[in-house]
């Protein structure tokens, strides 16, 4: 989750752990960048399900969502909405 002062934030899940497999840590890593100090956040995030990915200009026009879709895509589409 990302924290009030925009910094990445881990929280920790009750759960069984299992440790990461070095290699795949290694191309997670070696595929991300770091935002510029004077980019804007939302420029750079990438808006996902998992299974779908919305980009900005998704993001900038949708007015309806269905109830699977998450729960900050619908509070988003209904403020679009009322725009």
């Amino acid at each position: 989750m990302v924290a009030e002062d925009d910094e990445l934030a881990l929280v920790p899940v009750p759960g069984s752990r299992t440790a990461a497999d070095p290699a795949t840590v290694a191309e997670f890593l070696s595929s991300t960048t770091e935002i510029p100090d004077d980019g804007l956040l939302d420029d750079h995030v990438v808006h996902t399900n998992s299974i779908r990915t919305w980009r900005p200009e998704d993001l900038a026009t949708i007015t309806k969502t269905s109830p699977g879709d998450p729960m900050w895509l619908q509070f988003l589409a209904e403020d679009n909405a009322r725009r």
